[in-house]
């Protein structure tokens, strides 16, 4: 009966305890998922420097492209909560990727640059079709 309720893997269909077995797990948490950073060119009057700095906790490619296809169009929801515990921890050990993007915004003297975390827009009728 217990392998008729194992769990698969988000990724690759391997069976795991986990949401993504550990060579998933280690791939989407691999070196080459280090955050990055570009700059967007942006219409005159928009800042300063017409640019909108913008960064990125991952590549979207390879296995974590994959896991977010797992959640988003696999009915994972499971690895919403394994991806966003990872990404949140990336995040808050990123402080120079955050100090970089703050340092380019040139503030207006005496007040302080903001750094802001966006999600991506879900339209209704999926969140409907989804359930989440």
């Amino acid at each position: 009966m217990s392998l008729l309720l194992a769990q698969v893997c988000a990724v690759c269909d391997r069976s795991t305890a986990q949401t993504f077995c550990p060579d998933c797990q280690r791939q989407i948490r691999s070196d080459r998922l280090q955050p990055l950073s570009v700059e967007i060119s942006l219409p005159a009057n928009t800042l300063s420097a017409n640019t909108l700095p913008v960064g990125a906790l991952g590549s979207y490619e390879r296995t974590l492209k994959q896991a977010i296809l797992a959640l988003k169009y696999g009915d994972r929801p499971d690895v919403a909560q394994a991806l966003g515990t990872d990404l949140g921890q990336r995040w808050l050990k990123s402080i120079h990727l955050k100090q970089k993007i703050t340092a380019s915004i040139d503030p207006k003297p005496g007040t302080k640059s903001s750094l802001y975390a966006l999600p991506i827009p879900l339209h209704a009728s999926r969140q409907q079709e989804r359930g989440y």
